[in-house]
């Protein structure tokens, strides 16, 4: 029994050992985290970089990593390394909507490149569901403008109502429903904070005066 308790005091030690070292190790990385994301607020996209490629040498090329990477790459004019960092990105299986992240503007005309706005995909889908799937090299097919009508199984949307939507057809009440939660005092203000960067976008000045 003593014995016993000695291996488990033993493994005890030897976890906070670990621990202790992991979170000295999480500072390192932390602070690089914290320094490149003041750098980016700055515009000094050198620095983002730098502070990111430190990250990764305590992280590895995590998929959060490779996708700041990217968003460095493309403010930095290197074309070649924000496809190839996203591309990485998207091999992880998470997903982020670069298509709408400021960062990536020097690629939004890329060949390689390609948005899928959702007013677009709600409100013109047969032809935006086709520029996408040309764009993946896939044939198109009606089935994918019919998906509601398929025995989908998702996981356990059936427990969460407000995900019920997925089972319906594509639907345009959700545009511009934000309106009528702000005054016209409030659209305003939106306008002036939010206006360049809709307007990078791809939204006119009718997103918010609309």
């Amino acid at each position: 029994m003593a014995s016993a308790v000695r291996i488990v005091a033993s493994a005890i030690a030897i976890a906070l050992s670990a621990y202790s070292a992991h979170a000295a190790g999480d500072s390192t990385w932390v602070e690089h985290y914290r320094a490149a994301f003041a750098a980016h607020a700055a515009g000094d996209y050198a620095g983002f970089r730098s502070q990111l490629l430190s990250a990764s040498r305590s992280l590895g090329d995590t998929p959060g990593i490779n996708y700041n990477l990217a968003c460095a790459a493309a403010r930095l004019g290197d074309r070649a390394e924000a496809l190839r960092r996203l591309e990485w990105f998207a091999a992880s299986g998470l997903v982020r909507d670069a298509a709408t992240d400021s960062d990536f503007v020097a690629l939004w005309r890329d060949p390689a490149f390609v948005r899928a706005i959702h007013e677009d995909l709600v409100r013109e889908t047969p032809a935006a569901v086709q520029r996408v799937t040309a764009f993946l090299g896939l044939a198109f097919d009606e089935r994918l403008l019919r998906y509601h009508e398929e025995d989908l199984r998702l996981g356990d949307v059936a427990g969460h109502p407000r995900l019920h939507g997925v089972w319906e057809p594509v639907y345009q009440s959700s545009v511009g429903r934000w309106r009528t939660t702000f005054d016209a005092r409030e659209i305003a203000e939106l306008d002036r904070l939010l206006g360049p960067t809709l307007a990078a976008l791809g939204y006119g000045a009718e997103a918010l005066s609309a």
